[in-house]
């Protein structure tokens, strides 16, 4: 042990063994370069960079005419969008309409009843059932013997038909001054006797 040189030097002074000295200068010495060199390495550093973003104009062109696409993507889902909810909202008055329709004629509001359809109010098949009948207690008959109109329209005779029988002959045919000669005359009144 003590035949070995010692490895550490104390702070201050220089290492004794040889390899110790290489370590030191290795550490205490750096690579020095030069203008050219220094030029060479940003500029390869530099020039990966670039190559990294060359598209980036086609991109931001690409980028752009998406965003327009989408725009006018977009105006077009808001028309079909507004397309269908007025369809949708027409196809519902439609099938209100539809059902209250054949409320009324399953109610006997027809004839000259067929207007008072319009007037029945409900959602569903028996709220517009109840409303007809409603509708028509008001414009029941007031007195029971009136009955049904049906029943009226059975009790009342019928018109009288034409059998062949005599028939009237037409007046003749007169001029025109004498025409208007009567006319005058059935006007004001026949002439008066005392011409003075």
């Amino acid at each position: 042990m003590a035949d070995e040189p010692k490895t550490e030097a104390p702070e201050g002074k220089e290492p004794e063994s040889k390899q110790d000295e290489g370590k030191a200068e290795s550490k205490t010495q750096e690579k020095t370069l030069t203008q050219a060199e220094v030029d060479r390495i940003v500029a390869d550093r530099v020039g990966r960079e670039r190559s990294k973003f060359a598209d980036y104009n086609d991109l931001k062109t690409k980028a752009v005419q998406f965003d327009e696409l989408q725009e006018e993507n977009k105006s077009e889902l808001e028309k079909l969008t507004g397309k269908v909810t007025s369809l949708s909202d027409m196809n519902k008055s439609l099938e209100g309409q539809n059902l209250r329709l054949q409320v009324a004629l399953s109610k006997g509001l027809t004839g000259d009843k067929a207007d008072l359809a319009d007037r029945l109010r409900g959602g569903t098949k028996e709220e517009l059932e109840a409303d007809a009948d409603t509708l028509l207690s008001h414009f029941a008959p007031a007195n029971p013997e009136d009955g049904n109109e049906k029943e009226k329209e059975a009790e009342t005779p019928p018109p009288p038909t034409f059998d062949g029988g005599p028939r009237v002959p037409a007046p003749e045919a007169k001029n025109p001054e004498q025409a208007h000669n009567d006319f005058i005359v059935n006007l004001l009144g026949p002439p008066r006797a005392d011409n003075t």
